[in-house]
């Protein structure tokens, strides 16, 4: 028969044993809980894509990505209300003409920086008003109406590198800067 000695032992083998099964458990829990946190978005670095907001800060706040019916990117797209500014995100040349995309015939504007080698993109509806060349945040036109493809008031896209085979970026409002 086992003495108390025995008995006690086991119970302290027992105790501590299951001190061990339920502890790791519960430390790991309680490192999670005040573990530290990843960084706030204001504090984490900065897309390596910067660019002077296109139109009002309205749009670069609140616009998002448009994809088409297959998901294929197509820019960078918002509301904009009527007289709003078409504003050179970029210093560049400038080529300006029509498109006719479905049945509407819509503005477009390329800036090409041969330096950077990109070439900025916008598409809307409105009055153009460019020369050949273009510094940030000049005025290039102003909206009239939504883009009735897009449903947008202007859709913009950035190409890097070549005009055909160039990266084209999915901008954020972390891309924007005012």
């Amino acid at each position: 028969m086992p003495n108390s000695t025995t008995i006690n032992k086991r119970y302290v083998l027992i105790g501590a044993f299951v001190l061990v099964i339920i502890g790791i458990p519960l430390l790991s829990l309680i490192y999670k809980q005040f573990a530290p946190t990843q960084e706030s978005t204001e504090d984490q670095e900065k897309p390596s894509l910067q660019l002077s907001c296109p139109s009002s800060p309205q749009f670069c706040n609140s616009g998002q990505a448009i994809f088409d019916e297959s998901n294929k990117y197509l820019g960078f797209g918002g509301n904009l209300e009527k007289d709003s500014p078409i504003l050179a995100s970029i210093d560049g040349k400038v080529t300006s003409f029509d498109s006719l995309i479905g049945d509407e015939t819509i503005n477009t504007i390329y800036i090409d920086n041969a330096e950077k080698q990109i070439r900025a993109v916008y598409m809307f509806k409105g009055q153009t008003f460019v020369g050949e060349e273009v510094k940030v945040g000049d005025l290039m036109g102003k909206t009239e109406s939504p883009l009735t493809k897009f449903k947008t008031g202007l859709l913009f896209l950035i190409v890097q590198g070549d005009e055909v085979t160039g990266e084209k970026p999915v901008l954020n409002h972390s891309n924007f800067i005012f």
